[in-house]
């Protein structure tokens, strides 16, 4: 399994380097299995769509000779990388102990959160009934249209099954390998959060501020906790955060190789959940108006080309090959319900501004910063708080429009609205932590 996920990192890696030299070290360090896994899903998607059996060594030959062809070609950026970890001297001076007792923090708390996930089966029953079940038929049966649509293809009782395969696909590679359980991807995942995030923050603010950072992100409770956990919610939010956070990046850098990384990613993300597509939309809207505004649609088009083939490929293969409409779930109109709205309100007040157990005091900080920066609003990071806020917004009107046959509001909103928040966890520490009064208090104190 080790070598297996060497493959898929060197893979990414590859990739990273061949859009370009604008990423550091830790970025892409965590980056680079992102990318691999989400490469992963595209080879098990392209063989079953072309009826080739799913198989270990198939995946690892096509991961390896992309890999090899792409090196080939990026020799220059992968000698620059290890010039520079060559060139890296630390002596003892140099050691920054205040960042190597967060560090260490944060080491224990993936090992501690590893142990818990790697000692306890996986129980949650949106993994048992769906995620988990999906990748141990996909090893067994080699393929993504596995038998179990031969007996059922309404989509309330296939709800599970009929998700964008990213995940499933990733879980289903320790099987594929011989492992009893597919836990350890759940780690993986959340340590290529932490290493991707650390190096956004690098961009922006100190060593020191941007391990600080990673770790309040880390230990948000709620979040924390699905680490050990096998369902599809924190493999979402590594994608889409970096997705956004490279989006903004590029605002500011106007680098194509930032551009194409985030349309990448945000291919991932809604290869992961479809309900992902509120963080393409809220990113188009603002594409659509930057080319307006500059009158060329070169960005949008090509950062809608890139994010939305894979989940438009998905839609297609649900439509024609697993006849499974995965749209009963929404009301097709537009309606008012006062009722309704209310208690989704209701819900979002207790979740983000009344109790901190599931976010921990993240949003509350993400206030405080908010109405200490509300005079700069308008010249600092505007475009991460405009394209931000819009995803949420979307995000909750999905939730509005479900015709919730399958299980109340109150389950939803308790459970999957609570867990789909977790995409925005890390974009709100990166604006606690990136902000222009933050890194003027941090390039003076921390």
């Amino acid at each position: 399994m080790a070598l297996v996920l060497v493959v898929y990192w060197f893979l990414g890696y590859s990739m990273m380097s061949f859009l370009g030299k604008d990423f550091n070290i830790p970025f892409k360090i965590g980056v680079s299995m992102l990318v691999g896994l989400g490469m992963n899903a595209f080879w098990m998607f392209a063989c079953d769509i072309l009826h080739f059996p799913i198989h270990l060594y198939l995946l690892l030959g096509l991961s390896m000779a992309l890999a090899a062809l792409l090196s080939f070609k990026n020799k220059e950026v992968f000698k620059e990388d290890w010039s520079a970890l060559q060139n890296t001297q630390i002596g003892f001076g140099q050691v920054n102990f205040s960042w190597l007792f967060f560090f260490f923090v944060l080491c224990y708390m993936v090992y501690a959160i590893s142990q818990k996930g790697l000692f306890w089966p996986i129980t949650e029953y949106d993994s048992v009934a769906g995620y988990d079940y999906m990748a141990k038929m996909i090893a067994a049966e080699q393929k993504i249209k596995v038998s179990l649509f031969e007996y059922s293809i309404d989509s309330g009782t296939m709800a599970r099954f009929i998700y964008p395969p990213l995940v499933a696909t990733s879980y289903a590679l320790p099987y594929l390998c011989g492992m009893a359980m597919s836990k350890i991807m759940s780690i993986v995942y959340f340590v290529s959060l932490l290493f991707g995030f650390y190096g956004c923050l690098r961009y922006y603010t100190t060593h020191l501020a941007a391990i600080v950072g990673t770790l309040f992100m880390a230990a948000t409770p709620e979040m924390f906790s699905h680490a050990a956990l096998g369902l599809t919610n924190l493999p979402n939010a590594a994608y889409a955060s970096i997705a956004l956070i490279s989006f903004f990046i590029w605002t500011e850098k106007k680098t194509k190789s930032w551009l194409v990384l985030s349309a990448v990613m945000m291919a991932f993300t809604l290869f992961s959940r479809s309900d992902s597509i509120v963080f393409a939309l809220a990113v188009l809207v603002w594409l659509a108006y930057y080319s307006f505004k500059h009158k060329n649609i070169t960005q949008i088009t090509t950062y809608a080309a890139l994010s939305l083939f894979l989940f438009l490929a998905w839609m297609g293969y649900l439509k024609f090959v697993i006849h499974s409409n995965s749209g009963d779930f929404f009301e097709k109109t537009l309606f008012w319900d006062a009722e309704k709205f209310d208690k989704i309100l209701g819900y979002i007040a207790d979740f983000l501004v009344w109790e901190n157990q599931f976010y921990g005091i993240g949003f509350w900080l993400f206030y405080l910063v908010l109405a200490l920066n509300y005079k700069t609003l308008r010249k600092d990071m505007t475009v991460f708080l405009v394209v931000g806020f819009m995803a949420w917004l979307f995000y909750t009107a999905l939730y509005y429009q479900m015709n919730y046959k399958v299980a109340s509001l109150d389950m939803f909103m308790k459970a999957s609205y609570k867990r789909g928040m977790f995409c925005f966890v890390p974009l709100i520490w990166f604006y606690i932590m990136a902000n222009k009064k933050s890194l003027w208090l941090f390039q003076r104190f921390i």
